[in-house]
């Protein structure tokens, strides 16, 4: 009687157990919803026509967006754009965008992803930039000086300068100021990479050359500006592991590296000397 009581106030050995481990998966799937609840999601997409330049496809996420694995696929032509860890919560899995560079954006997703797969009609040359919450990627018109030859006559394209700053977080960051908002640019990663084509302009002779900025303790090691035919192109060096996003306001366009953040509290941190933003070329 004794240890029946006893049991049935503190609870016997098996009974303990139990309840441990009831509680243990408790808690365990309590932490995974949690995470999965913070996870970034895909709340609007939003296609606009951009006169004269080509289409625009805005992605709206409810946090930063994460930077897509993107590749282009042949017959039929589209481009595939996969948000690695994003949900979406759209209505519709198809949003029709009927623009002479894109016909519709295909959305679908599973545990671990989210694709948009946009079905391409007269694309030119991409390029992509990030705004507040907002992915945009941008599909340049195949045929700019044919779709609106009075404005490619009144635009001024091409690049004025290339330079370099350290941002306030040890960023670096490659500013090029274009002559045009419109000018098409491309931007992609190839390895350890950034490279940068200016599409149908080419670099003035006083800005092909070689910027050497390790000096400034950023992920960037150099900058090397030259022509490859009737393209101006841009390579950015960077000097180990790094993350990069690029975005263009007005005629600015800015190409940003930064160190990927250190998921273990307890690494030691490497001391680097302090820069602020004003250190620039």
């Amino acid at each position: 009687m004794k240890n029946s009581a006893k049991d049935f106030i503190f609870g016997d050995g098996n009974t303990m157990n139990h309840m441990f481990r009831q509680f243990s998966m408790g808690a365990i799937a309590m932490a995974v919803m949690q995470a999965a609840s913070a996870q970034v999601s895909i709340t609007n997409i939003v296609p606009m026509q951009i006169p004269g330049q080509g289409t625009e496809i805005r992605v709206m996420f409810n946090g930063l967006p994460p930077q897509p694995q993107a590749y282009q696929l042949e017959q039929p032509s589209r481009l595939v754009l996969d948000f690695d860890k994003a949900q979406q919560s759209l209505k519709q899995g198809s949003i029709a965008v009927a623009t002479a560079e894109a016909s519709t954006v295909d959305v679908t997703s599973d545990a671990q992803r989210s694709r948009l797969t946009v079905n391409l009609a007269d694309a030119g040359a991409f390029t992509t930039r990030v705004e507040g919450n907002t992915f945009i990627l941008k599909i340049n018109s195949a045929n700019p000086a044919l779709a609106t030859p009075v404005a490619a006559a009144r635009s001024e394209q091409g690049i004025s300068n290339i330079g370099f700053q350290r941002g306030s977080d040890g960023e670096g960051q490659v500013v090029i100021d274009l002559k045009g908002s419109n000018t098409p640019v491309d931007v992609k990663q190839q390895g350890s990479k950034i490279v940068v084509r200016v599409l149908g302009n080419k670099i003035p002779a006083h800005l092909s050359r070689r910027l050497n900025v390790n000096d400034f303790a950023t992920p960037v090691s150099t900058t090397d500006a030259q022509n490859d035919g009737s393209n101006g192109l841009i390579t950015i060096q960077s000097n180990g592991s790094f993350e990069y996003m690029a975005y263009q306001a007005e005629d600015k366009l800015t190409i940003s590296l930064k160190r990927p953040e250190d998921k273990n509290p307890m690494k030691p941190r490497c001391l680097v000397p302090a820069f602020d933003g004003s250190d620039q070329f």
